[in-house]
């Protein structure tokens, strides 16, 4: 219940982050919808964790879970417009330093789950998946991407001569 709660109280502020940064306008409406984004998503983040937990799945699939769900791609492809997301492209933008930190945070509770005992019992399938990697599936799509150069450039055009 508590992250019901939570929610809707984030899609308030959210609102009305929204509605400060129109009636400030200018150079200051960014900084408003800045901040209003970067506590809007860690509430959304902390609030889909905790959910997550309850479900025994790991919080960090709540953090991205919320970053997904509140972000300006997903409200472009459910929406119709980017400009309709709780954190729009600017405020994305703004959150360049949270995202920095977050990438940070993310690696290490990540890392954080890994136990020593868990990789030396499974150090030969994690060798051989390693090996297969880099001898066969690296080769493989080097040679795809290529070809693909040579007989189609306009399926990448990164490799395309300028």
């Amino acid at each position: 219940m508590r992250q019901v709660v939570i929610l809707v109280s984030l899609l308030l502020i959210g609102a009305l982050g929204m509605a400060l940064g129109e009636r400030v306008g200018g150079e200051q409406a960014a900084d408003a919808e800045t901040l209003t984004a970067t506590g809007f998503i860690l509430l959304a983040a902390y609030a889909f964790g905790e959910l997550f937990r309850r479900f025994r799945l790991p919080a960090l699939l709540g953090y991205l879970g919320a970053g997904i769900l509140f972000g300006p791609s997903l409200a472009e492809i459910v929406l119709g417009s980017r400009a309709e997301a709780p954190i729009t492209d600017a405020g994305v933008e703004g959150l360049a330093l949270v995202n920095m930190l977050a990438v940070g945070v993310i690696g290490t509770m990540g890392g954080g789950e890994i136990r020593i005992e868990d990789l030396k019992d499974s150090f030969r399938k994690i060798a051989a998946i390693s090996l297969a990697t880099f001898a066969i599936v690296l080769p493989v799509i080097g040679l795809v991407v290529l070809g693909l150069a040579t007989y189609a450039p306009g399926l990448v055009p990164f490799l395309a001569d300028e």
